[in-house]
């Protein structure tokens, strides 16, 4: 997995950062069959900062693919980690093991 930030960000919006990242799927994705042992790891560190607070993404660059990130509902502290969950576009998480590393996604992520 890699991150290139997008030019002109990190953003400044009140006591957060936007940053955007076109983000490079793994060359093997890891779907254990169940949802919370699934997907990639996205690390606010990894970004620079200490926390993420919300993440949005758009389709692949191919138009097959799009990533999924699950957040705690209530909970108002920003995580350390989230876990980027690759779909195909039917709305089905990708097998184990599928190579997903020449695809991007633009992710917007909203950290502190």
């Amino acid at each position: 997995m890699a991150n290139a930030t997008v030019v002109g960000t990190p953003t400044p919006i009140g006591n957060f950062w936007l940053v955007q990242v076109d983000h490079t799927g793994p060359a093997s994705y890891n779907n254990t069959g169940t949802f919370a042992t699934s997907g990639e790891t996205l690390n606010a560190t990894d970004l620079g900062f200490g926390g993420i607070v919300n993440v949005d993404g758009m389709v692949s660059n191919d138009g097959v693919n799009f990533i999924g990130v699950a957040s705690p509902v209530g909970n108002p502290a920003p995580l350390a980690s989230v876990a980027l969950h690759w779909y195909t576009m039917n709305g089905t998480e990708v097998t184990n093991a599928t190579n997903l590393s020449t695809k991007t996604v633009r992710l917007q992520i909203l950290c502190v």
